[in-house]
Parts: structure tokens; C-alpha cells; sequence
């Protein structure tokens, strides 16, 4: 799968180019990880959280984002923020004792960062989001950057909601101390949620003994067609704007 980077830089080649190539196709965005204030969980606390509505339209799906840290273990900081296109979590020292879980919750505007409305997408309407969109096939979370301990436990989740009693997820397990575009596959989740129709999303993760992490975007992902096509055009179309008359 060809990472967002890629694309959005064979995009900006198709504007040099003089083409008009539309980033809707498949590629809805969920958030652009801006703007949320440094949100920390006290050494004796269990739990803290806070909500951060979007400043600009279209920044993050439902409008807020909302953001919930949960101290599973030990005494350590726990802190997380998202700003300038870039989310941070980071829970104790490496190879201490804090286990702490965060979670990213896109449910409309609640106002509320402990409880999931799970049909809050729908903003009173009988119609979610459709994930599926465009021939979307998953969800992408860009740039995310694990810094553990070898032994440490890792585990990241996505579940989206159609309604209270129709949920599907998916457990993944990201590599330690690389840089890497996650990808949630739709045909990999579990569950009975209608994709087509999505009220709440969730995107979660659990880290043991210390660590930090750090995410830059979190999008669908276009079909592989329309990247392939896109691409493969992109040499074609480059060499005819070198052989335009006036060039």
C-alpha cells in the first residue's frame, strides 16, 4: 500500500503538471491532528480527559475531538496533545512502570470525552458516515512513530459504531521504533457495524512499562486502483508538458 506521502506528492506533481485531480475520490478525512490542548493524567489519578472542537471546517470528522487518557498502571506522567498536524502521547519513561491507554474519539459534538454516543456521526439524521465511500478499502493513520521498551506491550484498535448494538474492530500491533503508515483494512474488521453507515469511531491504544507515541493524520484510503492509475499516468503526462508548444 503506497503511503499518503506518496500520494499527495503525486498530487502536487499533477498541479505542476496542469492537471485537476480531485482529492475526494476515496480519501475522507478524519482528522488532521491540530490544536488540541496538552491534556495530562495526575501521578495519583486514574483518569483524565478533554474535548477540542474544530477550529476550521473540515479538520476533524463530527466537528470535535475527544480525548480520553487512562492510567492502567503504575505512577507515572501521562500526557497527550495533538498540534500542528501532529499527535503525541506519552506515558511514563521507557522500561518504567506506567501502563496507560489513550483514546481518540469521533462521535459529533457531545461535549463529552468519557462515554461514546454511538450514533452521534448521525447529528440527528437517520445517515451516518459512510466509510466505504468512493471505493474507500481502510483507514490510514499517518506517520505513527512507537518509541518502547522491547518487552513492552503494544497493542492499537480502531472500532467504529453504526449503533449501540452494532460495532466491528480491529487489533493491530505496530512495529517499535520506526516510522510507518498504519492501515486499518475494512476486510479485516470484526463485528456486524454497517461501514456504510458509521455513528461513532474510535481509535485507541494501550502501551505497558513506558513509551511514547506519535500519529500525523488519520484518513480513509483511496482503492490501490486509484493510486496505480495515478501514478502510472504521472511519467506520460510529465512529457507531453515538457513537449508543449511555447516549452
Amino acid at each position: 500500500m503506497l503511503a499518503t506521502s506518496t500520494f499527495l506528492r503525486a498530487l502536487g506533481l499533477g498541479a505542476v503538471l496542469g492537471l485537476s485531480i480531485s482529492t475526494a475520490r476515496g480519501n475522507l478525512l478524519i482528522d488532521t491532528l491540530d490544536n488540541h490542548p496538552g491534556t495530562g493524567v495526575p501521578s495519583q489519578s486514574s483518569e483524565a480527559g478533554s474535548v477540542a472542537s474544530a477550529p476550521t471546517a473540515g479538520t476533524v470528522l463530527g466537528t470535535e475531538r475527544d480525548l480520553r487518557l487512562i492510567r492502567n498502571g503504575g505512577s507515572g506522567m501521562i500526557f497527550a496533545q495533538a498540534f500542528n498536524g501532529t499527535f503525541t502521547f506519552m506515558w511514563g519513561n521507557i522500561g518504567a512502570d506506567t501502563d496507560a491507554t489513550f483514546e481518540l474519539i469521533y462521535d459529533g459534538s457531545d461535549g463529552d470525552f468519557s462515554n461514546v454516543d454511538f450514533v452521534g456521526l448521525r447529528n440527528g439524521a437517520a445517515q451516518g458516515v459512510n466509510l466505504t465511500a468512493d471505493g474507500a478499502t481502510g483507514i490510514l493513520l499517518s506517520g505513527l512513530h512507537l518509541n518502547v521498551a522491547a518487552a513492552s506491550a503494544r497493542n492499537l484498535r480502531l472500532t467504529v459504531w453504526t449503533d449501540a448494538t452494532h460495532s466491528s474492530t480491529r487489533l493491530l500491533f505496530p512495529s517499535n521504533n520506526t516510522t510507518q503508515d498504519q492501515t486499518f483494512f475494512f476486510s479485516d474488521l470484526s463485528g456486524s457495524a454497517d461501514l456504510t453507515n458509521i455513528g461513532a469511531i474510535r481509535l485507541s491504544f494501550m502501551g505497558t512499562v513506558g513509551g511514547s507515541l506519535r500519529l500525523d493524520g488519520i484518513s480513509t484510503i483511496p482503492e490501490p486502483a486509484t493510486f496505480a492509475l495515478l501514478l502510472l499516468s504521472l511519467p506520460t503526462l510529465a512529457s507531453r508538458r515538457r513537449r508543449a508548444p511555447g516549452r
